[in-house]
């Protein structure tokens, strides 16, 4: 597991510490970093993916430079370098994450500005093993947004513009897609369909959707002797179901959820807790 994380020059956080247990719990007032801690750990195991070399015998973490960063939300590049300082007198200032975990060599890896407007990800040269590399990918994190409600109409879009459109924040446009990607494993669709059912007394949840004819999803549940879309659905039900579905198509050790309590009662609460 991960035990800490340093931050530093990344958005609101100059230099920050955090030591990780099992089960950890961020509270704090708005706007105060929780989220950029979250970002931050998406973040540098998106950035580790790009500096990847294989060796063949051994892993290379290298120097990359790329255009833009696509894992999370942000308007100009110079919105993720801590009070907007991309240059400390002649030299570029330098986002930096350090990982910890157990058991795996201290990952560091930095972010600066490059040529014209590209980024540059800085892996330091740091030698690990295909099986060290393997064990860190297993931490990568699956972030769980809060809950905002969903659209009413809603066409299916591919696996990439799913993962996309979380990136951006847009979640609340592909939960009924997310619902449909489980829907069509077997495994996975049963699980789902065992966890959330029983929570809120639905007697059949269903995804009439053909690929070949239909324009729009349809994420149907069955209440009362009625059936219904998603979008008639409350939002314990959406802030479920959007963690679940998460959860199940994104098999990690490591959670990352956002405002867990947003949109849920207490009881509500203990039992999604139970679940997780």
């Amino acid at each position: 597991m991960i035990r800490k994380i340093t931050i530093k020059n990344f958005k609101g956080m100059n230099n920050f510490v955090l030591e990780l247990d099992k089960i950890n719990i961020l509270a704090g007032g708005n706007n105060s970093g929780k989220t950029t801690i979250f970002h931050a750990l998406q973040l540098f195991f998106w950035c580790l993916e790009k500096v990847v070399q294989d060796e063949g015998d051994h892993i290379i973490l290298k120097k990359t430079q790329i255009p833009e960063i696509g894992v999370i939300p942000y308007f100009a590049t110079k919105d993720l370098f801590y009070q907007q300082k991309m240059r400390e007198g002649r030299r570029p200032t330098r986002i930096n994450f350090e990982v910890e975990a157990d058991k795996l060599p201290k990952i560091s890896i930095d972010i600066y500005p490059a040529f014209s407007r590209n980024v540059m990800i800085d892996g330091k040269g740091l030698s690990i093993t295909g099986k060290q590399y393997s064990a860190i990918l297993k931490l990568r994190p699956v972030f769980i947004p809060s809950s905002i409600g969903i659209i009413s109409h809603k066409e299916l879009y591919r696996e990439v513009a799913q993962d996309r459109l979380i990136a951006e924040g847009r979640h609340n446009q592909v939960l009924r897609n997310m619902v449909y990607r489980l829907s069509k494993k077997r495994r996975l669709w049963k699980e789902y369909k065992e966890l959330i059912q029983p929570l809120f007394k639905i007697t059949a949840l269903d995804m009439p959707f053909n690929e070949n004819e239909d324009e729009w999803l349809s994420a149907l549940y069955d209440e009362n002797g009625c059936r219904f879309d998603f979008i008639s659905a409350g939002s314990g039900f959406l802030q479920v179901s959007n963690i679940l579905s998460l959860l199940l198509l994104n098999r990690s050790s490591v959670v990352l959820l956002d405002e867990p309590d947003a949109h849920m009662h207490d009881d509500l609460q203990m039992v999604v807790y139970d679940i997780l």
